[in-house]
């Protein structure tokens, strides 16, 4: 009798383990886990299943991302094009007069005096914006040129320039202005950025100077604007000296989001403006390249033929630069200029890659 109790029990107790086992297995696939115990030094998690814990293959971590930030001009302006004001950009002239005009490089006398020489800025070309007492009005002065529109003002947006103020015997007054409603009504122009006095009261430095100033601590994100730069004396007799104006660039910050795990650019395709410009003898062009893909990167002159071929391949996205040295096809020196430097992706003939071509202008001094 003890024998056959005995053997009851035991029987008993394996078909608890067996049964137990089979609730287990089960679970496995139709239960939620109860639990989770992280694992740091071996990077595993393991579940909690009905008090039974088993190992669990490692969770796959959703790659990092840092952000590297870098400029775009979207405006950039040396007045090198014959046409004046440049296209797009407005002058006006409330006094009368002729207003701003373009002035070569190396002119002398400066019009409307009798000595000093029209200079250009570090990196600056063959010419720049200008405006003296002989170009306003009748009695006084109030020249005006304005930008082109910029539209969707982002945080980070910068504006920049070069200013030179000469002689410093007579006072003058320029005043950087916004409108962000019109460019043809100078009442529109009613955010102050910045009023430059030049002068006894002012500035008496008749060295070129660099000015910036970040926009949205003047207007709003999203707006869409013009920047005018407006000269202005009450007595052009007694006051009112020569303004010159170059490189005027507007710039905005691009956020490039760069995985730490791979060499991966979250970004969409894009040229940059080629820096320095004005150059000589060289210039770094860089780009974005948003998938990998086919690329071409060619220099053209003005009536379009073909200069220099810089990229001819498929790259890997992300960013990339390349330097002209101002040599053609032939490895020969091309004489100074207005050139273009257009960047093609994608091959369209064999339907691979995003299709993404820009232009884009530089100028080569000698």
């Amino acid at each position: 009798m003890k024998f056959i109790t005995t053997i009851f029990i035991i029987f008993i107790l394996l078909s608890s383990l067996f049964f137990a086992s089979e609730d287990t297995n089960i679970s496995k696939v139709n239960s939620k886990p109860q639990k989770t115990y992280a694992n740091k030094s071996k990077g595993v998690k393991y579940l909690d299943y009905k008090n039974q814990i088993f190992q669990h293959i490692k969770i796959p971590q959703k790659p990092q991302y840092s952000n590297v930030t870098s400029d775009t001009s979207l405006l950039e302006e040396s007045f090198e094009d014959t046409l004046f004001p440049p296209p797009a950009w407005t002058k006006l002239n409330p006094d009368g007069g002729t207003g701003w005009e373009r002035q070569t490089v190396g002119t002398s006398p400066v019009p409307g005096w009798t000595g000093g020489i029209i200079t250009a800025p570090p990196n600056g070309g063959g010419f720049v914006a200008f405006n003296t007492w002989t170009t306003g009005g009748q009695s006084s002065n109030d020249q005006w040129i304005v930008t082109p529109q910029i539209t969707n003002v982002q945080i980070g947006d910068s504006l920049y320039f070069w200013m030179r103020y000469w002689p410093n015997n007579f006072a003058d007054n320029v005043d950087i202005l916004i409108s962000a409603t019109g460019n043809t009504n100078t009442a529109d122009f009613n955010v102050v950025v910045d009023q430059l006095i030049f002068g006894t009261s002012g500035d008496t430095s008749t060295s070129w100077k660099q000015y910036s100033y970040s926009i949205t601590d003047f207007v709003n994100a999203g707006s869409n604007i013009y920047i005018a730069f407006r000269e202005h004396v009450a007595d052009n007799i007694n006051d009112g000296a020569s303004i010159s104006l170059d490189l005027v660039r507007y710039n905005r910050k691009i956020s490039t989001a760069i995985g730490e795990d791979v060499n991966t650019i979250v970004q969409e395709f894009s040229l940059q403006q080629n820096y320095p410009n004005p150059f000589n003898p060289s210039t770094t062009i860089s780009y974005f390249l948003k998938e990998n893909t086919d690329v071409n990167l060619t220099v053209y002159n003005l009536i379009g033929e073909e200069i220099q071929n810089l990229v001819n391949e498929t790259q890997v996205s992300g960013l990339k630069t390349v330097t002209w040295n101002g040599t053609d096809k032939n490895g020969l020196q091309v004489a100074g200029g207005i050139y273009f430097y257009k960047l093609q992706t994608g091959n369209p003939s064999a339907g691979s890659g995003q299709r993404f071509v820009q232009t884009r202008k530089m100028i080569l001094l000698k």
